[in-house]
């Protein structure tokens, strides 16, 4: 995939009339009115503390290491000495007092990365027990031939995974041939059988739902809609020595 949609489009330029000018800057309003509330803003901060990890797939001897900060910074690293170790990992993790609902939604900022094949992501109904994931559903950064404006969309079961969708979000990612640089901020939701997520850097102006250019809405398969699992976020691909830092959590569950 080629990295040249992200090019912006060029339109002729008109003069506008009084009129003209009083409506685009109602339009402003409304629009302003509607990034404010947006997905970044929704649910709930967590409560301070270390979060529960689970495992999604091992990937290597030495587990991922989960260092809370102060205003809900998180440090995922890994500790391995050996720089294939662990480079094949996947973890997601729930904050401190996290609900259970079939209703669910979950955002976070990623901060900055070290590796340069980190992968980030939101992880919904997640259901785990005694530190391993039993099923899971994630949609995460595209890392395979540096496609990080890709987003993919996969079920769990175990450590075996099914993609059910993959979305070229090229717009917003990037600028001209150049990628925005982190921070980036991510949302998803799933409400029923629907699912859907926008992504943006915090640089650009934050989408509302349903932007194609900004995220996807999909339809889950039938079996996916349990009301058991917790909402959380997912990180992978850290090799010997790698961290990534995420900020600003907001997680909501209910029926």
């Amino acid at each position: 995939m080629g990295a040249h949609g992200g090019v912006g489009r060029h339109r002729g330029r008109r003069r506008r009339g009084p009129g003209a000018i009083l409506l685009a800057l109602v339009v402003a309003t409304v629009v302003a009115g509607t990034v404010a509330s947006g997905p970044g803003a929704h649910g709930a901060t967590p409560a301070a503390g270390a979060p529960s990890p689970s495992v999604l797939v091992p990937g290597g001897t030495v587990p991922y290491r989960f260092t809370p900060g102060a205003s809900g910074r998180l440090t995922v690293s890994n500790p391995a000495t050996v720089p294939s170790d662990g480079a094949q990992a996947r973890w997601v993790w729930s904050p401190p007092g996290t609900a259970s609902g079939p209703t669910e939604s979950a955002c976070d900022t990623w901060d900055s990365q070290t590796g340069t094949i980190t992968q980030q992501g939101v992880a919904l109904r997640v259901v785990a027990g005694g530190g391993t994931v039993r099923s899971a559903i994630t949609v995460t950064k595209n890392v395979y031939a540096n496609t990080v404006w890709v987003f993919n969309v996969h079920l769990w079961t175990g450590s075996d995974y099914h993609l059910i969708g993959q979305y070229v979000l090229k717009h917003d990612l990037l600028d001209g041939h150049r990628l925005d640089p982190l921070p980036w901020r991510m949302c998803a939701e799933a409400t029923g059988a629907t699912l859907r997520f926008v992504v943006w850097p915090l640089s650009r102006r934050e989408p509302a739902w349903g932007d194609p250019d900004d995220g996807a809405t999909l339809t889950l398969p039938a079996g996916w809609e349990y009301a058991d699992g917790r909402p959380g976020f997912y990180v992978g691909h850290l090799h010997g020595g790698d961290r990534a830092t995420f900020s600003d959590p907001r997680v909501t569950a209910g029926p």
